[in-house]
């Protein structure tokens, strides 16, 4: 829930894998709220900030010049929540990227918040809030399962507990072409997590 200094640490990160020369970044999972929100998720102002600090982020057209930004953060889409990636590249958003299946069991309660990803891999179009619109025009972004064509490869996202399920997506991906697939495991703090 620490927006403000969510957003320092992502543009830290995107600044330091410019400098590097990097054409990729990666952060984990619900990077923008945390992970750890809990029943805060269930207030719409959870994903509503998170939607804020990622205009923060495109606004800046340097940001995300020339390098593929996937953040993690929490989206509502015909009133259901989904545990997201969003991939960004140039002011614009690519692909919304809902997670597959969620963490549950011991302190991980993930069904209580989100939605697993119903449609396989069927693409929906979703519609941005009006103050990303305002950015670049974009009224809408693809919503799906989906793999990211760049110029020289294509990217794919396996989130977190995905790669632990039988048939997890990456053997798709893998047969589809895909080869880079990212894994934003996210992990939490909380009291005897480890008992």
């Amino acid at each position: 829930m620490s927006f403000t200094k969510n957003k320092i640490n992502i543009i830290k990160s995107i600044e330091m894998c410019k400098e590097k020369g990097c054409s990729y970044r990666l952060g984990p999972e619900l990077e923008i709220p945390g992970y750890s929100c809990e029943d805060h998720f269930f207030e719409p102002d959870t994903e509503k900030h998170s939607w804020e600090i990622l205009a923060d982020i495109l606004s800046d057209p340097n940001l995300t010049k020339d390098i593929l930004i996937d953040i993690g953060m929490p989206v509502a889409a015909q009133g259901t929540l989904y545990n997201c990636r969003i991939y960004c590249l140039n002011q614009e958003i690519l692909l919304i990227r809902p997670k597959l299946y969620m963490a549950h069991g011991d302190n991980y309660r993930e069904n209580r918040w989100f939605k697993p990803w119903k449609f396989g891999y069927e693409m929906h179009e979703f519609r941005l809030p009006p103050f990303i619109q305002s950015i670049k025009k974009q009224v809408t972004a693809p919503m799906g399962i989906a793999m990211i064509q760049c110029k020289d490869t294509i990217i794919a996202t396996e989130i977190c507990e995905e790669m632990f399920v039988v048939k997890n997506p990456s053997q798709d991906f893998c047969l589809a072409g895909a080869e880079i697939i990212s894994n934003p495991s996210g992990s939490h703090h909380q009291l005897r997590k480890l008992n």
